[in-house]
Order: structure tokens, then sequence, then C-alpha cells
């Protein structure tokens, strides 16, 4: 199945860069874990899928993606000049065009092909991360659901 870039990384990176916001992200999850990943399951299942996903595409674990790529959105999305929902997709769908065309050394699809964890990794347990002294670390940006 396919999924666009900003979902694999919004799974990569740990930062919500979806062009359908958090949605985007249990898509792509659900897609690759089999299960329906709930809210507090979302730090484990990122972390779980991060390294299957850049596996598949390497390109995404690249320094100029790393590194100077997401330096820069990281420095976008910090500013002031953020004030809406509307201000914050606008500027992560550009800096996602820009990483589409190449304009970080790295040419990566819109859309890229994505396979499912390999059988028995997910356990779909809701309750499994519920320990009081658990806890879910990932960062969204502004306006994010």
């Amino acid at each position: 199945m396919e999924f666009h870039i900003g979902d694999l990384l919004s799974v990569t990176t740990g930062r919500l860069l979806s062009s359908e916001g958090v949605d985007g992200l249990y898509k792509i999850l659900n897609f690759m874990t089999g299960g329906s990943v709930w809210t507090h399951q979302l730090g484990e299942a990122t972390a779980l899928c991060k390294p299957y996903l850049l596996e598949q595409h390497p390109s995404l674990g690249r320094p100029e993606i790393t590194t100077f790529a997401m330096g820069e959105i990281i420095l976008m999305l910090e500013s002031d000049s953020i004030a809406s929902k509307e201000d914050h997709k606008h500027l992560v769908g550009g800096w996602l065009s820009k990483i589409i065309e190449g304009g970080y050394g790295v040419v990566i699809p819109e859309y890229l092909a994505v396979s499912p964890l390999p059988d028995g990794l997910w356990k779909t347990d809701p309750r499994r991360g519920l320990e009081a002294n658990e806890k879910v670390m990932f960062v969204v940006g502004v306006g994010d659901d």
C-alpha cells in the first residue's frame, strides 16, 4: 500500500508532518501493525515501525533529510509566525514539496509503497502501555488535533 511522504516522515522523525495530521499517522501505523493503534500506543508503535520504514526507504534516513531538512522544519515550526492550523498546514506542505522536488539533494517520491511489519511483532491488546509510569513521547506541531 502507498502512503504520503509526510506520513512516513511522521514515523521516522517523531514529528507530526502528515498532510492529514494525526489521521495520517494512525493510518500508516494501523496498516503496518495490522491492528488498531490507540493514542497511548503511538510512541511504542512508532518506535517499532521506524526501523522497518527506514529499511524499506533508506533515503529517509540520509543526513540530507535527518539533519538539513529536519533542522529547517523544526526552526520554521518553532517560529512565532505560525498562528493557526492553516499556517501550519501550508508551512509543512511547502516543506514537503521541497523534499519531493529534491531541494535537499535527495529526490523522494510523494507516495511510497509500505509493507506491514512481520507477523507477531505487534501485540494488538489496547491495554498495553497503560502502566502509570509509561509516557507517550511524540512531538506535534502547532494546531494539531
